[in-house]
């Protein structure tokens, strides 16, 4: 297969199982996107034409902090597979070293979709792609599909949802919170423990009511020098010379 719908294929990036593959895929005019195909069969096909419907389709050219944007949903007549294009964005990488400050991006995303009664994620540490700054999620909408392909990593799922109840917004807040935990390594911060405390709860509804309320506890997390220099970031120690310290004092 050299082209999938109008679009050139330049790499495999990842077969999740045989029905569905990522791909690394270039436009006629030299843009790069990833392209998700998904092979029709009859054990999911009705579920796979509602979701492409209902989750995706609204979702294509919305531009959605956190979350990775769709571009274009379609079906290849000649390779005979549904296909679902993905803004490519080359900054961001599988999650390392995360940050407070691209967790609050992908928080954000959420709540936007929460907003519009979207919620029900893939969220693992293969879904979730960061840099320093943002985060951005793949899959959106595609929840049912991977969980009747029985590609949900349990590693990362609520406890309720492996008691096989419905997602809710909830349970994407400690699968977020599950990814990012390695935050707690380079940040001792209270306050920081606390909100991962609280999303982590093995109740439901122990944790946290609004993404807001989480943005918010998180804007008091103080990123001590550690923190921002295991994150790849430049810290910058100011020594002020005795003599000189009078300038700063409180002239009051």
């Amino acid at each position: 297969m050299e082209t999938i719908g109008q679009q050139n294929i330049i790499q495999e990036l990842r077969q999740l199982n045989d029905n569905l593959t990522l791909w690394l895929t270039e436009s006629s005019d030299g843009q790069t996107f990833e392209v998700l195909t998904i092979k029709p069969n009859k054990d999911y096909q009705t579920l796979l034409d509602r979701l492409l419907k209902n989750e995706i389709l609204p979702l294509v050219n919305q531009d959605i902090d956190g979350i990775q944007k769709v571009i274009r949903v379609d079906f290849d007549t000649v390779n005979k597979l549904h296909y679902i294009v993905y803004q490519h964005n080359e900054n961001l990488q599988p999650i390392y070293n995360p940050t407070i400050k691209a967790l609050k991006s992908l928080l954000t995303g959420l709540d936007h979709l929460k907003k519009q009664n979207r919620f029900g994620f893939v969220i693992s540490d293969e879904t979730i792609i960061t840099n320093q700054s943002e985060a951005s999620l793949r899959f959106v909408g595609l929840f049912e599909l991977f969980k009747q392909q029985n590609l949900l990593n349990k590693k990362f799922l609520a406890p309720e949802l492996l008691e096989n109840t419905r997602p809710s917004f909830q349970s994407d807040i400690y699968s977020v919170f599950v990814c990012f935990a390695e935050i707690l390594k380079t940040n001792n911060d209270e306050t920081l423990k606390e909100i991962f405390a609280k999303s982590l709860s093995a109740k439901r509804t122990s944790r946290f009511a609004k993404y807001s309320e989480i943005i918010e506890e998180l804007d008091k997390v103080k990123v001590s020098a550690n923190s921002i220099h295991k994150s790849g970031q430049t810290a910058i120690k100011v020594v002020v010379k005795r003599g000189s310290r009078n300038l700063f004092a409180d002239t009051k």
